[in-house]
């Protein structure tokens, strides 16, 4: 063997060698590998990441570390304390809702608790309130109550703020994370449910959920019309092949996670017919907008597929039929007082806009009598 090949060979062999020690030691001892290329990362849960040649090594938030194979995908867990707040979305909405203040002109001022709530202060683990110094009516709070339980007697004083200056705000609950956000703005039309799915999309790992079978999906595709239900009452009809495709894609693309789930029930139907009006199944919609099941899967005890993020399932029963969905919200000390006092809201929950009943029945959003109607039981005490 010539001189040059044999050492070109042992040459080899000992990067081998090494790179096999140096995998070996990263892996089994959790260490950064010493061949590696170091990335940071200005958001997320992730501070930097170490590239091996075969292993990453990840430095997270909270402090944990963590080597695994390149082909393992890997997402650093969130940062939470002991009350479970979530530190890392905290920062981002601060810093989302701060550019929906100011101008260039504007500084941002802090709102002491102090000037909200008076009492209870202490059953509140986190609070942050911000307002524009040139635009004092752009302000936001941010609240998450001890535990990230909700309480009406304890959160009642940040409705209260609101209402008593505003005729319209927004009012956001993150499902899962306890916080609770107030805002007002000149038009009120902070899009909370895409900040959040921007979030999530940045943050989460996405899990291995479980498909609907083909077979299903193959089914739902010779749709020629959808019914939607809710109970006994037809409250719309879709024909239109776009949207139709578009329901069908969200249901595709649905996935059910572990083995846990509520048991709260559905509340709308979607019947799905095919072009000779023969029915092919019902997709049950929970009210949330972000849960379904075709009724062929059902009767499995309480299980549900879940949407993806970005979509929502309420907008297309609203865009497609006369359905609205509000909350009546009755902060009213004294019951007998008038349901048209500044102390009754309804709170549209897709635009996460709270107004004072008498303004949205003046306004035309909708008629007292339809309110009656849905809170039949209130209105006749």
């Amino acid at each position: 063997m010539k001189k040059g090949l044999k050492i070109f060979l042992i040459v080899i062999v000992i990067l081998v060698v090494f790179i096999a020690v140096d995998t070996l030691q990263a892996k089994l001892l959790n260490n950064s590998p010493l061949l590696k290329i170091r990335e940071y990362y200005n958001d997320g849960e992730m501070v930097c990441m170490d590239k091996g040649l075969l292993v990453n090594h990840y430095y997270c938030n909270n402090k944990e570390e963590k080597t695994l194979f390149k082909t393992t995908k890997y997402t650093c867990p969130l940062s939470q304390d002991s009350d479970g707040l979530n530190k890392n979305l905290l920062n981002y909405l601060e810093e989302q809702l701060s550019s929906y203040l100011v101008t260039e002109t504007d500084d941002l001022i802090d709102i002491p608790l102090s000037d909200i709530k008076e009492n209870d202060q202490d059953k509140i683990a986190y609070f942050k309130g911000m307002y524009a110094s040139d635009h004092p009516d752009n302000l936001y709070v941010i609240v998450f109550p001890v535990n990230g339980t909700y309480d009406y007697y304890v959160m009642k004083d940040f409705d209260k703020y609101f209402y008593q200056k505003y005729e319209v705000y927004q009012k956001y609950e993150v499902n899962y994370e306890g916080i609770t956000i107030y805002t007002h703005t000149p038009n009120n039309d902070i899009d909370f449910s895409k900040l959040i799915n921007e979030y999530q999309e940045k943050n989460n790992n996405p899990s291995e959920g479980k498909n609907i079978p083909q077979k299903t999906i193959d089914k739902l595709n010779k749709t020629n019309k959808i019914v939607i239900k809710s109970g006994n009452k037809d409250l719309g009809i879709i024909t239109k092949q776009n949207k139709i495709n578009e329901i069908i894609n969200i249901v595709s693309n649905s996935k059910k996670y572990g083995g846990a789930f509520l048991c709260d029930g559905h509340g709308f139907d979607f019947a799905m017919y095919d072009a000779n009006n023969n029915l092919i199944d019902t997709i049950n919609i929970w009210v949330d907008g972000k849960r379904l099941i075709p009724a062929s899967l059902s009767g499995k005890g309480c299980s549900y597929y879940s949407v993806s993020h970005n979509e929502d399932l309420k907008q297309i029963i609203e865009e497609e039929t006369d359905y609205v969905f509000y909350n009546l919200l009755d902060y009213r000390d004294n019951k007998e007082s008038d349901y048209l006092s500044n102390e009754v809201l309804i709170e549209f929950i897709l635009k996460n806009q709270v107004m004072t009943l008498k303004y949205a029945t003046d306004h035309k959003y909708l008629s007292l009598e339809e309110v009656m109607s849905t809170y039949h039981d209130s209105f006749t005490k």
